[in-house]
């Protein structure tokens, strides 16, 4: 508050529910309608270029496999153009995490946008995940 970051910040709980990416079930934040409302999506909308920059530190590892795989196809369901999305994805160190890249890596070069891969050293490890419709 002393700060006045108030009107900047949307805090939401989300329970998890079931999501299908694939042939792949997840168990994963019921955040679309959220996510429709952040963006400014409708039916008659005009969205314009959209940077989404998204700390991505769960659901937990034991929730399901690869449980942190879901927030780019949620987030890549709703842009098709004039977006760049920026996952900061907590815990590199560990297998699944980099697996997920791995398949977001995958995701995104099947759909033809260009992405990026950085990895910060720390002590957890961090992975800063980029993926635009056009250049980056």
């Amino acid at each position: 508050s002393r700060s006045n970051l108030q009107s900047l910040v949307s805090l939401n709980l989300c329970e998890l529910a079931s999501y299908q990416s694939g042939e792949e079930e997840y168990s994963y934040y019921d955040c679309g309608e959220i996510l429709d409302e952040y963006l400014g999506i409708s039916e008659n909308s005009q969205v314009e270029k959209k940077v989404i920059f998204c700390l991505v530190d769960g659901p937990p590892g034991l929730t399901n496999n690869h449980a942190r795989y879901p927030i780019l196809p949620l987030l890549l369901e709703r842009l098709n153009s004039d977006f760049s999305i920026y996952l900061y994805l907590d815990d590199f160190n560990r297998s699944q995490e980099k697996e997920i890249v791995v398949k977001w890596s995958e995701l995104a070069a099947k759909k033809g946008y260009e992405f990026a891969v950085e990895e910060v050293k720390n002590k957890k490890g961090l992975c800063i995940f980029k993926v635009s419709d056009s250049k980056l």
